[in-house]
């Protein structure tokens, strides 16, 4: 069984870049909240398997601008998985922290904006990782994100290479679309891959999300999606419903 932090890899809400990726999707995207600002994601996560039920309930993702263009993440899901045949497990699942930084910009004569997000996961206590609810060792996430601007539509990808202690590294990527319906509400779609030379680690997901704006400082967060083959490890189900509260 692999950890909470593939499961569970979620991130910011731009304010100062193209609004694609990021909560509710597993795909980042350069955006920051701003010199000063904050960002906090609140969730409930689920992810069906044909054996298996993972959740985080909640999944707490903090998020603060340090300049325009940095930003300091610190991540922290309460875990729950239930096997079939076996009692249901909780605790806290592995912590991330990590740092973005934007180091293309996205202005009037150029579209496209560009940063690197390198992130730490690391087991919260012998008893998260005893229970299986977060790896053993330390991960390193190290990836880079690109988001173009197309007026009322935008596209973003992420790549990046997860190098670990004590397990197989891995390699992940995503793409993302979305759709700025009104200035409240965007839809989005998304595929992502995960995959390493364990063969028991490869993982496709499809994703279909929406942001809706609920006043100036509230958005609501979903998203539902599933794996587009029958792998062995097919997840039936992955969703995602949260809040997300900005100054």
């Amino acid at each position: 069984m692999r950890p909470q932090y593939k499961i569970l890899l979620l991130f910011a809400l731009p304010s100062s870049a193209v609004a694609q990726g990021g909560p509710p999707l597993l795909t980042d995207d350069p955006g920051t909240p701003g010199d000063g600002h904050y960002e906090i994601n609140t969730a409930v996560t689920a992810r069906y398997r044909k054996d298996q039920q993972e959740y985080a309930a909640p999944l707490i993702d903090l998020n603060f601008g340090i300049t325009e263009r940095g930003q300091l993440k610190i991540e922290v899901p309460q875990a729950f998985i239930h096997a079939d045949g076996s009692h249901a497990k909780s605790g806290l699942g592995e912590i991330t922290v990590g740092f973005k930084w934007r180091f293309i910009d996205q202005d009037a004569n150029n579209p496209m904006s560009v940063s690197i997000y390198p992130q730490f996961t690391f087991a919260p206590s012998s008893r998260s990782k005893a229970l299986g609810l977060a790896e053993h060792g330390v991960g390193a996430l190290l990836p880079i994100e690109v988001s173009i601007d197309f007026g009322q539509f935008s596209a973003g990808a992420e790549v990046g290479h997860v190098l670990r202690t004590q397990n197989p590294d891995e390699t992940l990527y995503g793409a993302v679309l979305g759709w700025r319906v009104s200035n409240k509400t965007e839809w989005l779609v998304e595929y992502h891959h995960i995959s390493s030379k364990d063969p028991g680690v490869r993982e496709s997901l499809i994703n279909f999300g929406l942001r809706q704006m609920v006043n100036s400082r509230v958005n609501l967060l979903t998203a539902i999606g599933s794996s587009p083959d029958g792998a062995r490890d097919h997840v039936h189900l992955n969703a995602y419903i949260g809040l997300q509260i900005t100054n």
